[in-house]
C-alpha cells in the first residue's frame, strides 16, 4: 500500500535551443519503470476535471505538455495537491493513490506514462470503493 509520501516529482533533463525544448523520457533511466503504455490527453478546456480514480497495481507518471495542471492526490487519510506546468517535470503516482486532475488553462495537454497496459479491472472508479479497498489492504 502506498501513501502521500510515496508520490514524488521527477526533474527531467531538457535541452533548449532557441525556443525549442527537447525532453527525453526513457524506461529505467529517468522513468523508474519499464514503459508499457503512454497516452496524451490534449486540447482540454479550462476547469475540466479528469481522473477521479485510483489503480490497484499501475504506476504512473504525469507530465504537463501544455498549460497548467493541478493534481489532487488522496491516500485514504491524507491529501496533497501538486502543480505541473512544463514538460521538464513529472509527477510519479504509485498504485493505491486516488487522484483527480484539474486543468487550469485552455488547451491543456498531459502525457501519462504507465508500467502496465490498460486493464479495466485495475481501476477503482468510485471513491467509497477506494476507501474500502484501502482498508482491506491493512
Amino acid at each position: 500500500m502506498n501513501f502521500i509520501k510515496d508520490i514524488y516529482s521527477i526533474k527531467f533533463q531538457s535541452f533548449n535551443k532557441k525556443n525549442e525544448i527537447l525532453t527525453p523520457y526513457t524506461s529505467d533511466e529517468n522513468i523508474p519503470f519499464k514503459i508499457k503504455r503512454f497516452f496524451i490527453n490534449g486540447n482540454i478546456v479550462k476547469n475540466s476535471n479528469r481522473g477521479d480514480h485510483a489503480h490497484k497495481k499501475t504506476k504512473q507518471i504525469f507530465v504537463c505538455l501544455y498549460g497548467k495542471i493541478k493534481i489532487k492526490c488522496f491516500d485514504g487519510k491524507k491529501s496533497k495537491v501538486f502543480n505541473l506546468k512544463n514538460q521538464s517535470y513529472g509527477l510519479y503516482i504509485p498504485p493505491t493513490i486516488w487522484y483527480e486532475t484539474i486543468y487550469l488553462n485552455n488547451n491543456n495537454s498531459i502525457l501519462v506514462v504507465t508500467d502496465k497496459k490498460y486493464i479495466e479491472n485495475d481501476y477503482i472508479r468510485n471513491k467509497n470503493d477506494f476507501i474500502k479497498f484501502r482498508s482491506n489492504l491493512k
